[in-house]
């Protein structure tokens, strides 16, 4: 049981993840938080690393191995299948991003407690040649500023929204988070990015090249669905 899961997506990359999962424990403190791993059918001896740590029993994990990869997108909704009961919150954490702040875990939780009309918010990414301009100021809490946001990649999602949004895109997206603050937003919630709680994306300063396949999207006929997307090449 646990108040915020945290879900990760991992194929292949071994060193990622095992920093990922290592400096989240690190960071986390006393936090109230189960760390739940998507394994995505690696070959590079992930899986054989998750289970020694299932069988040592010191991290708070909580694995899923699937026999393929089911991408960015299918592996959240593998993760949220697996959230605990009394689950709050949901940080959607990348293998290749790696919590840098002190005590994260229980700052997002305090502030989301204390402004119930926060839908989502959004950690700030050093390592990363493009920084989204911040909007308006929202608040300051605790030391911390709270800026107003539009459309951008958030992490930090309130469990109950995200059961009525409904809103899942099945296999490889990257695009489906962007989706979900302008849902959001229209439902008159604010989208908030907080500066000061930092998560390090190593991919980018590791100087490996991501290759993604395009997508267009359409209306979907699947139930509690909006879009269907389309690989097309």
């Amino acid at each position: 049981m646990a108040k915020t899961a945290i879900i990760t997506r991992a194929f292949n990359r071994l060193e990622y993840t095992v920093t990922c999962v290592r400096e989240t424990d690190i960071h986390a403190k006393d936090a109230d938080y189960e760390h739940i791993v998507i394994e995505q059918n690696s070959s590079d001896g992930t899986k054989e690393w998750l289970k020694s740590l299932e069988i040592e029993g010191y991290y708070k994990l909580k694995v899923k191995y699937n026999t393929k990869n089911t991408g960015d997108a299918g592996g959240m909704k593998d993760g949220f299948d697996m959230i605990s009961d009394d689950c709050k919150y949901i940080l959607q954490l990348d293998n290749d991003l790696i919590p840098i702040t002190d005590d994260f875990i229980n700052k997002l939780v305090d502030i989301m407690d204390t402004y119930p009309k926060i839908g989502t918010l959004m950690l700030d990414i050093t390592g990363v040649g493009n920084k989204l301009e911040l909007g308006s100021l929202f608040n300051k809490h605790n030391g911390m500023d709270l800026y107003n946001m539009k459309t951008v990649h958030s992490m930090f999602y309130r469990r109950e929204l995200l059961e009525e949004l409904n809103h899942w895109i099945y296999n490889e997206n990257i695009g489906w988070v962007k989706h979900i603050p302008t849902k959001l937003e229209k439902m008159g919630y604010n989208i908030i990015k907080v500066p000061d709680i930092k998560v390090w994306h190593i991919d980018t300063t590791s100087g490996q090249v991501k290759k993604y396949p395009k997508y267009v999207y359409s209306r979907s006929p699947v139930k509690g669905t909006n879009y269907k997307f389309f690989k097309y090449n």
